[in-house]
């Protein structure tokens, strides 16, 4: 048995045929300290994360079966952890995908240096770099479409339909600040505004969460709001998919456990 070792943040045991431990990963990269309840809470969150594993018992006294994953599913892993590890994850990655489609004269792609890439090359590109990052399908579709339309402008229109037939995904365990302002009245029984319309409730949210300490204003655009390193541990930025012309957008949401942060 070999292990990775993180710099000073510890060390990741790796099995005989090049399995890392799912762990020891939570734990170094994402500062978990009980990394088991954050693999539990990840299942229930993603759950075909659990067929990208298998159990193993590492050697040692009192060692216990634990969950194991090859490379491709190890990184496929750390892309959904929450916090700032998930993040940067998914920012590099997205990183990474635009300029894949952007550096259209790279010598390594398969189409000649004047040539516009085929809609399939195009679509592959968008799956192979965002499906690592974790985000839903109809997420990654709503930016493949959007990728076509900037190559081929003549299919604008019927792209627009497509991403009009794709229902957005709905994140049990993410929630908006309206949705938020909700389980706050339905904890406190006391409404953050004195319209009370969704809106003005999503308004005042925004504002305690500020107050609280949990996020800031983001001075550059999209997202509206950046999580503080307190809010970060209760809040995930996903990438949002608009059905009209609007593209995609990043929007922060919150974990429902951080209602026990604002009453």
């Amino acid at each position: 048995m070999s292990s990775l070792k993180i710099l000073n943040y510890g060390s990741i045991r790796i099995t005989g045929d090049n399995r890392y431990s799912v762990f020891d990963t939570i734990e170094v990269l994402a500062g978990k300290k009980n990394p088991r309840d954050a693999w539990k809470s990840l299942c229930e969150s993603y759950s075909e994360v659990v067929g990208k594993t298998d159990n193993f018992q590492f050697p040692g006294f009192g060692q216990r079966l634990t969950p194991v994953a090859d490379k491709e599913s190890i990184l496929y892993i750390i892309g959904l952890l929450p916090g700032a590890v998930g993040k940067a994850y998914r920012e590099d990655a997205a990183k990474v995908m635009l300029e894949k489609l952007e550096n259209r004269t790279n010598q390594h792609e398969n189409y000649c240096l004047d040539e516009t890439p085929s809609v399939k090359q195009i679509t592959e590109a968008v799956q192979v770099v965002l499906s690592i990052a974790g985000l839903h399908p109809n997420l990654i579709a709503g930016v493949a479409a959007n990728a076509i339309c900037n190559s081929y402008p003549q299919l604008a229109s019927a792209m627009e339909e497509v991403k009009k037939a794709l229902p957005l995904p709905t994140e049990d365990r993410l929630l908006t600040a309206s949705d938020l302002a909700e389980l706050y009245y339905e904890h406190t029984n006391q409404k953050l505004s004195q319209s009370a319309t969704p809106r003005a409730e999503a308004i005042a949210m925004n504002k305690l969460l500020e107050e609280k300490g949990l996020q800031v204003k983001n001075c550059d655009g999209k997202p509206d709001w950046l999580p503080t390193q307190l809010g970060t541990e209760f809040s995930q930025i996903i990438l949002q998919t608009g059905k009209t012309n609007d593209g995609t957008y990043q929007q922060l949401r919150w974990f429902p456990t951080v209602i026990d942060l604002l009453h």
